[in-house]
């Protein structure tokens, strides 16, 4: 999810400045570097762009690519937030527990004995 939502951001910093980034994939004899040090971007994100064609940084595209990118911050960001709490961590093996043990009969909780006695034979 994270090395997705990496390249949705290469990609979407391509699709702000289309116009450059032709400019220097037509020019460029090596233009994997140069996007990368023109936009500050990383070896993948500037592999993602040389990979894309260019017909599909439409308008739609880019809808597309902030809705996934959206979705995937929201669901990032669940996860740290779950990391970051011991008591949500617990809580889904909770509710996984509680779901497995339901008991028909519930148990009783008895007065504790504090001695045995012998019984007679």
């Amino acid at each position: 999810m994270l090395k997705r939502l990496h390249i949705l951001e290469g990609l979407l910093v391509a699709f702000l400045n289309i116009d450059e980034v032709i400019e220097i994939i037509r020019t460029e004899d090596e233009p994997k570097p140069a996007l990368m040090s023109r936009f500050g971007i990383s070896e993948t994100q500037a592999e993602a762009i040389l990979e894309l064609k260019l017909r599909h940084l439409a308008k739609l595209e880019e809808m597309k690519i902030r809705g996934e990118q959206s979705e995937l911050e929201k669901e990032r960001d669940q996860l740290q937030a779950i990391l970051a709490s011991e008591r949500k961590m617990n809580n889904p093996a909770e509710k996984r527990v509680a779901g497995r043990c339901r008991c028909l009969r519930p148990t009783t909780v008895a007065r504790r004995f504090t001695s045995v006695k012998k019984r007679k034979r």
